[in-house]
């Protein structure tokens, strides 16, 4: 699936912010107001992002994410 497709289909209560390389590169990315989907696209056709990421917690509803990545 496409990032634009994946975008409407990302509830809406879930606050994204753009990421460069996995990692989100706006200052005081984790306390800004909502990101915009409009600003997050357009951020991608610019090349300032790579794609986004779900921001976890009570600004996305509660949300919580693990990220297992192996056998430490």
């Amino acid at each position: 699936m496409d990032w634009p497709r994946a975008l409407e289909i990302i509830p809406a209560m879930w606050d994204l912010t753009p990421v460069k390389g996995e990692k989100p590169y706006r200052t005081n990315w984790s306390k800004e107001n909502t990101v915009p989907r409009d600003t997050i696209i357009n951020e991608i056709k610019a090349g300032r992002a790579s794609g986004y990421g779900v921001r976890t917690g009570d600004v996305s509803g509660g949300l919580l994410a693990i990220d297992q990545d192996g056998l430490a």
